[in-house]
């Protein structure tokens, strides 16, 4: 099996979220298979590229002038098992946008994500996305003074 960093597969989904992070939102569509299975965070279940899009799009729209990085960007293949990446990545900067976390605050914010995904002959076709979601409300609620 090969794999690993450097991977072609890590280095397309790599190259799809940051395309997608940097606001080419429609690379979803081209690039997602049109039933994806998506498992996001708290345990939401979608299917397809416009409820990908829709996730994206409001995890970006709440920290819009945040910075996006890939810390790390591995992929595989295997006989009998379809080609499949991981990513680590981050988002840092400030609540300053209206989205997945409310009306903006202004709070720093580091998230660390990861996102797994399986690809098909349709282009990408499972999708598994983690994030601390709970753990971004506590950073929002203490820089507010909620907390």
């Amino acid at each position: 099996a090969a794999g690993g960093t450097g991977d072609p597969w890590g280095a397309a989904l790599a190259e799809l979220l940051t395309r997608v992070m940097s606001g080419e939102v429609a690379a979803l569509a081209r690039q997602y298979d049109p039933a994806a299975e998506l498992f996001l965070p708290g345990a939401e279940i979608g299917c397809g590229p416009r409820e990908a899009e829709a996730f994206w799009i409001g995890l970006r729209a709440a920290f819009p002038s945040a910075r996006f990085e890939i810390e790390q960007a591995l992929g595989t293949e295997a006989p009998l098992a379809p080609p499949r990446a991981c990513l680590r990545w981050r988002l840092i900067g400030r609540h300053d946008g209206q989205g997945a976390f409310g009306t903006p605050s202004d709070a720093p914010v580091d998230i660390l994500g990861m996102t797994h995904a399986e690809f098909g002959p349709e282009g990408l076709r499972r999708e598994w996305t983690l994030y601390d979601a709970p753990g971004v409300w506590v950073q929002i609620l203490r820089a507010t003074g909620a907390y």
